[in-house]
């Protein structure tokens, strides 16, 4: 049992002999599809909103502080779930409040398109920042001299790239010769492709995840120590830091910043941001991450090796799945004093 073949329709077909004799008229085929087809559609609006204010805000905050190589991963992070939101909204709308497919057979290949692609790219960023967290604690040297603007941008194409080979591998098939026509359903016919149904699985969503909680405590505790180191020094009078710990110091407090020749000249001080403020932006990803995609995976690891279904606890994980792009942007302004004045001056009326 697959998690993008779950969908409102498929689900009648393997949620017991309960929901049999329900009508083809009647309005949610199982307790709750209604109710979770229209959170589903609040939380696709929302997420457009919250996505599309971080997105020009972007673009038009041009401050050195504010474009630097770690917001290049927020960015595409946020890209990301702007489209997926345009992309399953209206499809997870009719397929759950309306119980059928309203739209054309094409549409549904975008539909299932966003679903399989741009979900899974939106957990492979999440995995990205806290790979690029991890390099940055553990080889600071290393990472102040290669990080660039232009390798983050490098690292964010080639992750399209890798998850576009995943899925369109069996998405493209499943258009031209497996699936079932069915005005009730829009679905991947994964019985056809089960290998490639199960490796995806694994590869764009578990893994991930795994790698997005089990690097955690390693960054955690790299920047405890350097926080230790930095307080042990200025706790004796004329103590000096290492040259290696000066590094994390000047850089690794602003690990993504673009410092210019003039802002070297001033010194630390005047270099915006703090690695405290990076750490608390992968600690609201990471925390999300493992409230919001756990519960699906934890699902889905029950129904794949059993013939366990609950509809109410996979309605939670869709919705709680949806929830995660909504908020994702409105931490960054919690976490970072940067993000907070660059939302600030959007605000602002020009003139």
């Amino acid at each position: 049992m697959d998690r993008n073949n779950l969908t409102a329709g498929s689900l009648r077909n393997t949620s017991g002999g309960s929901n049999a004799t329900a009508s083809n008229d009647d309005v949610g085929f199982y307790p709750n599809a209604e109710v979770a087809g229209w959170l589903l559609l609040v939380i696709g609006v929302g997420t457009v909103i919250s996505n599309g204010i971080f997105l020009l805000t972007y673009c038009k905050v041009s401050s050195s502080s504010f474009h630097t190589p770690f917001n290049v991963y927020m960015l595409n992070l946020a890209i990301t779930d702007f489209v997926t939101a345009i992309f399953t909204t209206p499809g997870n709308f009719a397929l759950y409040a309306l119980n059928k497919w309203v739209f054309s057979r094409a549409f549904c290949t975008v539909y299932l398109y966003g679903f399989w692609t741009w979900y899974s790219l939106s957990i492979q960023f999440h995995m990205l920042i806290s790979l690029n967290r991890l390099w940055a604690v553990c080889f600071p040297m290393h990472y102040k001299t290669y990080h660039t603007k232009r390798l983050a941008a490098l690292m964010c194409i080639l992750t399209y790239i890798y998850a576009h080979i995943w899925t369109l591998t069996g998405l493209i098939p499943d258009d031209m010769y497996y699936r079932t026509e069915n005005f009730r359903d829009c679905s991947l016919n994964l019985m056809a492709q089960s290998l490639w149904a199960t490796l995806c699985d694994l590869i764009l969503y578990v893994v991930p995840e795994v790698v997005v909680v089990g690097v955690y405590p390693i960054i955690g505790w790299k920047v405890a120590q350097r926080r230790k180191v930095r307080a042990s020094a200025r706790s004796k009078p004329g103590a000096t830091l290492s040259a290696a710990d000066g590094v994390r110091d000047r850089y690794l407090a602003r690990p993504s910043a673009s410092v210019g020749p003039q802002q070297r000249s001033r010194g630390r001080q005047n270099v915006p941001g703090s690695s405290t403020s990076q750490f608390k932006v992968l600690t609201y990803l990471v925390a999300a991450t493992v409230i919001f995609w756990t519960p699906n995976l934890v699902y889905f690891a029950i129904a794949s090796t059993s013939d366990y279904f609950d509809s109410t606890f996979y309605t939670i994980t869709v919705v709680l799945l949806s929830i995660n792009p909504l908020i994702t942007p409105l931490t960054y302004p919690l976490a970072s004093a940067v993000w907070r004045e660059a939302f600030r001056s959007l605000l602002k009326p020009t003139g």
